[in-house]
């Protein structure tokens, strides 16, 4: 009984710091808000049945995570037969992508205003949340799941490449690939609205 006890209060003790940012994460990836609390509990459940596994002293924000996230992709297959994270091939960013259509002709200062926003969007991705409404999320929700996934798992998780590549079972260049994605379709999205709405000061160049 004493082992459980202790067994149960170390779980809690772990568990309790990433609560909050497991909430967010899911709330943003599951495609049925009713499953919400649902798949929390199911994550929760599953990683205390396996926390004999764990080692202690190691990473337990990524192993958690791993559980959020398997859990979602169990949870959102009812509505779908695709593994979103599911590839045969690493794939590789494109640097020399030519710049979304309009962009090229945007005047120096307002594309430098424009990463200026961005760059305190990234900054500061609890401030963005914590204003979204309609609009923002339907910014977000515009990503395909991958890029979503990564996005967040990057911005309010701040996982490395690794601990992303490891939590999604994906090799890094393709956590790489789907984060570049996801950042160069919101530039576009979300930079106007953060101006339009003032959500954020603009720096000077």
């Amino acid at each position: 009984m004493a082992k459980s006890n202790k067994k149960k209060e170390l779980f809690v003790e772990l568990l309790t710091p990433h609560k909050d940012t497991l909430h967010r994460v899911c709330k943003n990836l599951i495609w049925n808000r009713n499953d919400i609390e649902d798949a929390l509990q199911t994550t929760v459940l599953n990683a205390y049945k396996s926390f004999d596994k764990f080692e202690e002293g190691s990473n337990f924000k990524a192993w958690i995570f791993k559980y959020l996230i398997n859990t979602v992709l169990n949870f959102n297959k009812k509505y779908t037969r695709l593994n979103v994270f599911e590839t045969g091939v690493e794939e590789t960013i494109d640097k020399t992508t030519i710049p979304p259509s309009g962009q090229e002709s945007l005047d120096v200062l307002e594309m430098l205003e424009r990463e200026n926003i961005y760059h305190e969007i990234l900054e500061n991705p609890f401030k963005l949340l914590e204003s979204i409404d309609k609009r923002m999320k339907d910014s977000l929700h515009k990503l395909n799941a991958a890029e979503r996934t990564v996005f967040l798992l990057k911005s309010l998780v701040d996982f490395s490449y690794k601990e992303m590549a490891s939590v999604l079972e994906i090799p890094i260049g393709t956590v790489m690939s789907h984060l570049y994605r996801a950042r160069a379709k919101l530039r576009e999205s979300l930079c106007d609205y953060a101006r339009e709405k003032g959500l954020f000061r603009n720096k000077e160049a």
